[in-house]
């Protein structure tokens, strides 16, 4: 009885707290998990932003160092006169100390012809001086209003990514900037005759981002996680792994890259399926258009990048399990405070059943089974009372009946020795009757013998009249 009361609590509780977990532990999983999964994008989404901003900044950099040489009187002198041309080398020498990426510098005159070539890598001068004027390094500074000119991404025989900035070089254009010039200085300007902003030339270096780009490279994402650099055409100028730079290998069928659309503004989009290796990955593609270097592809194996998807699904499971194990504990603490006063009761049951109507039951449950087992001890008073009083009346009726038993075998025993009495009278009547029949009977037989000889003896007699 127990097991089975327990059972019955037992089994739909906890089928009734396991469905409530379930659909509380899906709702709050599957809805947690739409937050974490965009928690995850936009984790990435913002390490690739960083990286390109970093991008960015290292430019505008290298950009303002050039403007800070662009306003030396010595190269502003040179540019227009060829005078200082030694002091215009440590000058640019001192540049390329300063910023170990610039591979070439090149001051261009006004008409873009190079007056000075760099090369930083072994600070010698080169001899072969070009005519850059059709060149957008040049027409870009020089158009109209002057202004910074920052190429597309390029890369050399060497497979090195490069691009190219430029300066214009320009006649003071406040009194102020004039003023810090030295008087000689002053005089040679002068002397050109130029008004405030005129252009006089231009500086333009070339600027090697490989280390920058394999710096960034070469940066973890998570534990297996890298970033890698793609050009215009997606292919790979920048990556871990040096062969696929080599090969150059096209990732243009990757989901990021597939939905990027072409833009001139910086487009960041995340997606998932598998990347450059073939391996399931979480892939964002940072296009930046605007600057012409193609994109920054961000990636990591989807197991990591959504490990805390699984870490919140393995705690919702053991929320749930947990939550099992204790409803059922509860069910079974509630089962057995139910099932012990109703065992209290069917064991008074079979106490009543051996006849014992003094048992009761002490039940403080304070609840419906508290009145149920009090309205049972009121029920076995009252059988218990109405059992004593049919004791009592049985007792008077056996005092009742023996005595009418007495009685009525004394009127058995009187009647019957009437009835001796009266039968043996009778057997005597009959006995008299018996014999008063058997000697009428004779007297009638001896009648007839009589009649019989008289006939013979004397005929038959007249009949009287």
């Amino acid at each position: 009885m127990k097991a089975t009361i327990t059972r019955k609590i037992l089994t739909p509780f906890v089928l009734m707290v396991v469905l409530s977990l379930a659909i509380t532990n899906l709702f709050w999983y599957f809805s947690y998990r739409q937050n974490l999964k965009k928690e995850i994008f936009a984790k990435q989404e913002a390490i690739a932003q960083e990286h390109i901003q970093h991008l960015e900044n290292t430019v505008n950099e290298k950009l303002r160092l050039l403007i800070v040489y662009s306003e030396l009187s010595d190269i502003l002198i040179f540019t227009q006169f060829g005078e200082k041309k030694e002091d215009v080398l440590a000058q640019l020498r001192r540049l390329s100390l300063q910023d170990k990426d610039l591979a070439q510098i090149s001051i261009l005159n006004r008409n873009g012809m190079e007056i000075i070539n760099l090369n930083t890598s072994d600070g010698l001068v080169s001899e072969s001086l070009a005519d850059r004027s059709k060149e957008e390094k040049f027409l870009v500074p020089t158009y109209k209003i002057p202004k910074e000119y920052q190429s597309g991404l390029y890369f050399l025989l060497q497979g090195k990514p490069k691009i190219t900035l430029s300066i214009p070089l320009t006649f003071p254009k406040t009194a102020r900037e004039f003023e810090r010039l030295t008087k000689i200085e002053q005089r040679f300007i002068n002397i050109v005759g130029a008004g405030p902003g005129e252009i006089l030339g231009v500086l333009t270096v070339e600027v090697d981002l490989e280390r920058i780009f394999q710096e960034i490279a070469a940066t973890k994402i998570g534990k297996d996680g890298y970033i890698y650099f793609v050009d215009e055409n997606h292919k790979i100028f920048a990556h871990p792994d040096s062969s696929l730079v080599k090969e150059r290998f096209d990732v243009s069928n990757l989901p990021a890259i597939e939905e990027t659309p072409h833009s001139s503004q910086l487009l960041i989009i995340t997606d998932q399926g598998k990347n450059e290796k073939g391996v399931e990955s979480l892939m964002t593609h940072a296009h930046f258009s605007s600057l012409g270097w193609g994109g920054l592809i961000i990636q990591e194996p989807l197991k990591q990048a959504f490990l805390p998807i699984s870490q919140i699904q393995k705690v919702a499971l053991l929320f749930g399990f947990l939550g099992i194990i204790l409803a059922s504990f509860v069910s079974l603490f509630i089962s057995r405070r139910l099932v012990r006063p109703i065992k209290k009761l069917h064991l008074a049951t079979e106490e009543i059943q051996k006849g014992n109507f003094s048992v009761r039951v002490d039940v403080k449950t304070k609840d419906e089974i508290e009145e149920f087992a009090n309205a049972f001890n009121k029920t076995l008073d009252q059988i218990q009372a109405s059992s004593a009083a049919l004791e009592e009346a049985k007792t008077v009726l056996e005092i009742r009946v023996r005595a009418r038993t007495r009685e009525l075998n004394e009127l058995a025993g009187s009647l019957e020795s009437k009835v001796q009495e009266r039968t043996g009278e009778l057997k005597t009547r009959l006995a008299e009757l018996e014999r008063f029949q058997e000697l009428t009977i004779g007297r009638e037989l001896k009648m007839i013998e009589l009649k019989k000889e008289l006939k013979k003896k004397y005929g038959s007699p007249k009949k009287e009249t």
